[in-house]
């Protein structure tokens, strides 16, 4: 009961500050240092440990990160952790704790907005744009610019405009 409680709680933390910072109450900066995607990031630092049976060799991974690519870290880096960390003495015990760093840094990658959402606020952002480049263009060179401008994918684009379409008076 106790353990489904703190989950619960951890859970609540997280869409709390989702909320924040889709609101805008909380800084987020933008760019991702490993895919270099222009989107909302945090910095993120996971912990790689490999134990063997006299010594114990660790390495990290830091920076600014989006939520999918501090995802894709946190699976590969604590994974090798939770196989390979625990082979010494040493290692045993300070295997918890970078699984806990680990654990806290993907918590706070889960804060950030997913690529959906990144998405549609960019293409909320560009709807007067968005309205003058179907005033003047065909259908499928104001998909192009606008996946190219947002970085929002092809479908998403043409739902968006077609809710538009339907919602403005033409």
């Amino acid at each position: 009961m106790g353990l489904l409680l703190f989950f619960g709680v951890v859970a609540g933390v997280v869409l709390l500050v989702r909320l924040a910072r889709a609101k805008g109450a909380v800084h987020t900066p933008m760019g991702c240092q490993r895919c270099g995607a222009r989107v909302p990031a945090t910095g993120v630092r996971f912990f790689r440990n490999t134990g063997m049976l006299i010594m114990f060799r660790w390495e990290t991974l830091a920076g600014q990160s989006c939520r999918s690519c501090a995802l894709r870290d946190f699976a590969g880096m604590t994974l090798w952790t939770v196989v390979l960390g625990w082979w010494g003495l040493i290692s045993f015990f300070l295997n918890w704790v970078f699984l806990l760093v680990n654990v806290l840094s993907l918590l706070s990658a889960l804060t950030l907005p997913g690529a959906v959402a990144v998405a549609k606020r960019s293409l909320e952002e560009h709807r007067e744009y968005a309205l003058n480049l179907l005033a003047t263009k065909d259908f499928d060179t104001v998909v192009d610019v606008l996946a190219k401008t947002t970085g929002a994918p092809h479908v998403d684009v043409i739902d968006w405009l077609q809710s538009l379409r339907t919602a403005s008076p033409a």
